[in-house]
């Protein structure tokens, strides 16, 4: 369930994705960061879901014509979404874009570039390669302390088996909660050496519904109920405080930050509600 890296990988890119997504928030731009490589598309999206960007664009559906024209017809959906995004409000954007293949990554790259100023979004646009961040370098202590269970695990066994003069090849790994090792000719037709099916499909739905505003957005001290988010300059909701049930009329301009307090005197309670790229 679980490999050794896994970990240390993804805290590894979070952290880039981070730095690059307050870069893009304080300079009012898009951001593309850029992976390619032989990574598992998956734990790129865990990433991307984790940090919170606003759309993944991947690159793995082959350097043939019908995997270039899927990637292209995928590319401008995702860039349909951004524009969409930025019409609602929000001041700037990171795209995460994983590119499998290297011979066609720049190709691929300047496609996505032509098609942000093509869908007539005016805001400008940096390219950014954060593919050597991706190897994990400096473990964290998980990746620490679960290589030392696997090793602890696999000598007990390799004692075992010698004890019981049984020389099949055995695999240690984590399933659950439990590291067990099982013998690799009885697991081996059942072993994904990628996701789980359908798995990266969900990831990337959960992705689109975080980064879109909307009626999915809620505000800190209350709950918000939205009734009119139409206009460009401003929407109209209701916001209910969590402390004492109070409801009340706000107005906010989507790309700014609203400080609300209650309007009942008998409560101090206040909150906001901002467009984040983090609902």
């Amino acid at each position: 369930d679980l490999v050794v890296g896994m970990d240390s990988s993804l805290n590894d890119m979070i952290t880039w994705i981070d730095k690059f997504a307050e870069a893009a928030h304080a300079r009012r731009r898009i951001f593309i960061l850029h992976i390619k490589g032989e990574f598992c598309s998956c734990s790129i999206m865990n990433a991307a879901l984790a940090a919170g960007v606003e759309e993944v664009i991947y690159d793995d559906m082959g350097p043939d014509d019908e995997g270039r024209r899927l990637f292209r017809e995928m590319a401008r959906g995702k860039v349909e979404n951004i524009k969409r995004i930025i019409e609602l409000g929000k001041g700037f954007a990171v795209i995460l874009f994983f590119s499998k293949y290297n011979d066609d990554s720049d190709g691929s790259l300047e496609f996505i570039e032509s098609t942000i100023r093509n869908t007539g979004i005016t805001m400008k646009t940096n390219v950014v390669f954060i593919e050597t961040t991706y190897g994990g370098i400096a473990p964290t202590v998980f990746d620490r302390t679960l290589a030392m269970r696997f090793g602890e695990k696999a000598l007990a066994t390799l004692r075992k088996k010698i004890d019981s003069r049984d020389y099949s090849l055995h695999i240690v790994g984590l399933r659950g909660k439990e590291i067990k090792a099982s013998p690799y000719d009885q697991n081996k037709n059942v072993i994904d050496e990628g996701c789980p099916r359908g798995f990266g499909d969900e990831l990337q739905r959960c992705v689109g519904l975080m980064s879109m505003p909307g009626k999915g957005c809620t505000g800190m001290g209350g709950a918000i109920k939205w009734t009119n988010l139409e206009g460009m300059e401003s929407w109209h909701g209701v916001w209910t405080c969590k402390m004492c049930g109070h409801s009340q009329d706000f107005f906010m301009k989507p790309g700014r930050l609203l400080n609300i307090r209650c309007e009942n005197p008998e409560c101090a309670n206040y909150g906001y509600v901002r467009i984040s790229r983090r609902l």
